[in-house]
């Protein structure tokens, strides 16, 4: 008597490979949307967001410097906590960074002086979204 698997000859994944496959999408799909939300809350408050732009430069350069240590502790648990710090601290930038384009939209300046701010405030943007992702990939990532 030979007893058959429904899974004989196929690869089941694990548990923890099909949580970390759902994480992965979940971050492809909410990860969109998460953005321009940030960017809409930067465009729409009235809040001035001056001081919090400080506040998490500030808290950049402490992660560039803890990153730096990590190098050589390379300790698992700082490398997670600074993963999600670095989202927290670019969530905020990325408000930060809106509203100083809007702002910057709103001075009368000459036609190359515009375009010279807009650069570097899509270039701002741009580096606040790809850190960001960066940082939620090693999150829900896995590491082999």
């Amino acid at each position: 008597l030979v007893k058959t698997s429904w899974s004989m000859g196929r690869s089941v994944p694990s548990r923890s490979n099909r949580i970390i496959c759902i994480m992965v999408c979940l971050l492809w799909v909410g990860w969109p949307g998460f953005r321009p939300g940030m960017s809409l809350y930067g465009e729409t408050t009235k809040k001035d967001l001056t001081a919090m732009g400080s506040f998490m430069t500030m808290g950049l350069s402490g992660i560039i410097i803890a990153s730096i240590v990590n190098i050589f502790m390379k300790s698992p648990g700082l490398y997670y906590a600074l993963s999600f710090l670095t989202v927290i601290v670019f969530t905020g930038l990325t408000a930060f960074d809106t509203q100083r384009i809007r702002q910057m939209y709103y001075e009368a300046d000459g036609g190359d002086t515009v375009t010279r701010k807009a650069i570097a405030g899509a270039l701002a943007l741009y580096m606040d979204f790809i850190n960001m992702f960066i940082a939620l990939l090693n999150l829900f990532g896995e590491r082999r």
